[in-house]
């Protein structure tokens, strides 16, 4: 979970750079913050409940046999 959050992080950087670029507009590190914050909350939630799915999975399955 955590290599896939750090990968999400360095990817988020650059972009969120880039895009101030296009839109010609200032780097705020305020905004960068708040923005990969929201994000990795929001993947860490996903990443969580897709684990919880498998674990599910896995364990319905056991049950079963």
């Amino acid at each position: 979970m955590f290599t896939s959050l750090g990968i999400i992080a360095l990817l988020y950087i650059p972009i969120f750079y880039v895009f101030g670029k296009i839109e010609d507009a200032d780097f705020d590190p305020y905004a960068l913050a708040i923005g990969l914050l929201i994000t990795l909350a929001i993947c860490a939630i996903f990443i969580t409940a897709v684990y919880a799915l498998e674990i599910y999975t896995l364990y319905k399955n056991q049950l079963e046999q």
